[in-house]
Parts: structure tokens; sequence; C-alpha cells
């Protein structure tokens, strides 16, 4: 991830694009905050409860019934639950992925407008998860406060990688750094697993030698 924003640059095309997109709508969010504050706040809250229906139908959870309000957040009731639905909308930037698969095919007219709305759609995700934050701790208490502060931090790791990736090197991007970080991961287990041997047979041999 640290070597995928190390690599973004103002003049390739792609990433222009993508970042131009981030700048205009952190213009328009704080606009919305100041003239509309409660259209923002109906928008977000609803973008959050539709990303748990829609995780949950991944999981094949049926959705029973949603509300959304300006004010008083929103509730999703479904026909079950498990801590990816729960957690979906603090690691899931759910409009990114739905615009990726459209920017993949894109051509090379419209590639840059799809950037521009994708790099505009992981801003729109970072602030709105910043601005519930105040639901984030309810939400952690179901899913389980140990388990979500270790999946939320690696899930938001995989998922704005994969997007970084693609601005970077399109779908290149993505297989090579889905295939580099499973790689790393690997290995890391592995050392750690070393680690834990030498120092478990070297503890045992001290015990014998004693």
């Amino acid at each position: 991830m640290w070597r995928l924003v190390q690599s973004i640059t103002l003049t390739a095309t792609r990433q222009s694009a993508f970042l131009l997109g981030t700048t205009v709508f952190i213009l328009v969010w704080f606009v919305g905050q100041r003239l509309m504050p409660r259209v923002v706040s109906y928008l977000t809250t609803l973008e959050h409860e539709l990303t748990h229906i829609l995780v949950g139908l991944l999981f094949l959870i049926r959705p029973v019934s949603i509300r959304v309000t300006a004010t008083q957040g929103g509730e999703v009731v479904l026909t079950g639950s498990n801590i990816w639905i729960t957690l979906a909308p603090y690691f899931l930037p759910t409009i990114s992925f739905l615009i990726l698969p459209f920017a993949w095919l894109a051509g090379s007219k419209g590639e840059r407008i799809l950037l521009m709305l994708l790099g505009a759609s992981v801003v729109y995700h970072l602030l709105s998860t910043w601005s519930e934050i105040g639901v984030v701790q309810s939400d952690f208490r179901k899913a389980g406060t140990l388990q979500s502060l270790w999946l939320v931090p690696v899930a938001n790791l995989i998922c704005y990688g994969m997007i970084l990736a693609f601005v970077v090197d399109a779908s290149r991007g993505i297989a090579h750094f889905t295939s580099a970080g499973l790689l790393q991961t690997w290995n890391a287990i592995y050392e750690v697993e070393q680690l834990f041997y030498a120092r478990y047979y070297s503890g045992l041999l001290i015990r014998q030698c004693q």
C-alpha cells in the first residue's frame, strides 16, 4: 500500500484524473455540509445502510426492513448477520467498487471521467465514515471490539490498496497487488512461525541441559 502511494504522480494521466476527482469532491463535500447538512446526512446514512444490505445479500441473508433519517441515523433489519455485514460500511467503499468494473471496461475517453468519479467516491467514503464516528462504537460492540480492531484496518488496506493499484496500472495493478500481498503475508507468517519454533526448541534444549 505504501509503495502504491509513493508511486502516484501528477504527471500520469490516470493518476491525475483520480486526484482531480478527490480534490473536487472535497470542495463539494464541505459546501454541501454547510448549505445542505440534512441532505448530506441522509445520503450518507442511506449509503451506510445499503452497504449492510449488499454485503448481507452476498451471504444470502435477506433484508427485512430499512429505516433512514437525516438526524437520527438509520437501521436495517436482516434475517441474520455476521462480523463482515456489521463492519462492512467501515471498510468497504461500496460506490468505488461499483465504479471499478465500468472504469476497467471503459475506453480511453470514458476512462478519465470514471477515474475522476472513482477518486470522488473514495474521498466520499473516507469523509462519510469519519462523520459516522459516533455509530462506530455500537457496531464495534456488536461485532466484537477486539475482532473489529484487527479486521477494519486490514480490510481497509486491502480495499483501498486494490483501488490505488487499479489507478496506477489498471487490472495488472490489481493482480500484482493481490499476488504480492499474498506472498508477503505468507512470508510474514513463515518468519513468525520460524521464530516461535526457534524459541520453543531453544527453551526445550536449555531445560534438557539443566
